[in-house]
């Protein structure tokens, strides 16, 4: 017995329903809950062999998808998440999705699924790449979603494992590497799809005053002739980043609460 035109529209329904309340408990704090969300996505969107998506069944897999990643650059040497931003505060730091918040220089376009889904995301200081592909099923099939496997694919280890964005917190006191950009970028998978369905869904990060949000930063190495220009030897240059969120309680003169060790007004309060 095949299901109905109108069962796997109610399905339909009931999964996006799904879909934005788990997003609301990572929202308010649980981002775990980012595992389960990569489980509704891969009901939605995943086909296989054997398999066929809730999209696919419902002929829907043609319409255009939200896609608010960020653009990366070839030249960029660091790490690039395209889906999160970090947020630092004197207290700590944290991975945390872009939401409705894009960089200034980066507004959402419209892309075909594919497009969309096979699209790096994360890349890796030395070259490893993570689609939302790779990183849906690695959260839904691997790492705790809907089943727990021993072994990782070696660029979800490096990214949710071992670091690889490269992001450090140091408040001259304490310094670890910021965790789970994974988590971060599930959620923000999450609200793209919501967006595709419901253009009039609206959310943005809500995060303390106290702190400094960065997205899409990157470091480029000056060519000969610029260095020249510059009467120095080829050095890295590090831009300001894209965007940037100032506290409003951060004094100029006190240290930034980046981590960096600098007055405020000589680091991100420039």
């Amino acid at each position: 017995m095949s299901q109905s035109r109108e069962e796997l529209e109610r399905h339909l329904r009931e999964q996006l329903s799904f879909l934005e309340r788990s997003a609301e408990s990572f929202d308010n704090g649980f981002e775990e809950e980012a595992k389960r969300l990569a489980v509704v996505v891969r009901t939605l969107v995943h086909d296989t062999p054997s398999s066929h998506s809730l999209l696919e069944q419902l002929g829907l897999k043609t319409k255009d998808f939200y896609d608010t990643a960020m653009d990366d650059f070839p030249e960029n040497l660091l790490g690039h998440g395209a889906l999160v931003q970090v947020f630092f505060s004197p207290q700590g730091s944290k991975y945390v999705p872009l939401l409705d918040d894009p960089a200034p220089d980066q507004q959402p376009r419209w892309s075909t699924f594919d497009n969309w889904w096979n699209r790096s995301v994360f890349r890796t200081s030395d070259g490893l790449q993570l689609s939302r592909r790779a990183l849906i099923l690695a959260l839904a099939n691997k790492d705790g979603g809907a089943h727990v496997d021993t072994k990782l694919d070696s660029a979800y280890a490096a990214i949710s494992r071992n670091h690889a964005i490269g992001w450090i917190f140091s408040n001259g006191e304490l310094s670890y590497a910021i965790r789970a950009p994974e988590l971060a970028a599930g959620r923000q998978i999450a609200h793209e799809i919501l967006k595709t369905f419901n253009p009039g869904y609206t959310k943005r990060p809500d995060l303390p005053p106290t702190g400094v949000v960065v997205a899409g930063s990157a470091l480029f190495k000056m060519d000969e002739r610029e260095a020249r220009q510059l009467k120095r030897r080829p050095t890295p240059v590090l831009p300001l980043p894209r965007r940037t969120t100032p506290s409003h309680q951060t004094g100029r003169n006190q240290p930034c609460p980046c981590g960096s060790g600098v007055k405020f007004k000589r680091c991100h309060g420039k």
